[in-house]
């Protein structure tokens, strides 16, 4: 289901090259956002786009700001809406039905305190759930939008930059190949790879 999901994105994507940097600006917040995390790959398909935006000799600096500003946006709204509604989450749809999730967070939260939001943002799952529990718990706005930024540069650098040198790596080894053989290799290639760290973090988180 996983790899289904992402080579349609990235076959979309692949087809629309100005897609491209709202895809991963979305696909970030979307993973970073309260719950709707726990079931998006976003940083699989980050990626996967990073590699064939490298593949395509796309501005990678541009791609990382995409990446960076959805990556706030997300957490930022779901600290906000841990912060608005408190206890009042857990009996509200769909914290109701996924309680375990919440809970996990603001035992994640309370083991490690504001650098929850450091550790969380580099675990698939886990950074889904942080922040909003962070918000509930009543960690400040000013300490939390400050390792919020920080942290979403930190992570947006180091997911796009290797992938999108892989991306330029394998289209320069493959220079008399179609466009399409090529972007198709590096889909697959990085997909592959996205899927297994993903999985294995997801797992540990």
């Amino acid at each position: 289901m996983l790899v289904e999901f992402t080579d349609a994105v990235t076959s979309f994507v692949a087809a629309h090259p100005h897609w491209i940097g709202f895809a991963m600006f979305t696909a970030t917040a979307l993973e970073s956002l309260a719950l709707i995390g726990s079931f998006i790959p976003g940083m699989v398909i980050v990626i996967a786009l990073s590699g064939i935006a490298g593949s395509l000799g796309a501005n990678i600096l541009v791609l990382v700001l995409w990446c960076t500003v959805g990556a706030i946006i997300g957490d930022g709204a779901s600290f906000w809406i841990g912060h608005r509604y408190g206890d009042h989450l857990k009996s509200m749809w769909p914290f109701r039905t996924r309680p375990e999730l919440l809970q996990k967070g603001a035992a994640f939260f309370r083991r490690h305190g504001r650098m929850s939001i450091v550790i969380g943002r580099f675990l698939p799952v886990t950074r889904a759930v942080v922040p909003v529990a962070a918000g509930m718990l009543g960690m400040t706005p000013s300490r939390f939008y400050v390792a919020n930024i920080l942290t979403a540069i930190v992570w947006a650098s180091i997911t796009v930059v290797p992938a999108a040198g892989v991306g330029l790596t394998f289209a320069s080894a493959n220079q008399s190949s179609s466009r399409i053989t090529v972007i198709a290799g590096v889909s697959v290639a990085v997909i592959l790879v996205a899927l297994a760290a993903w999985r294995v973090k997801a797992r540990s988180s």
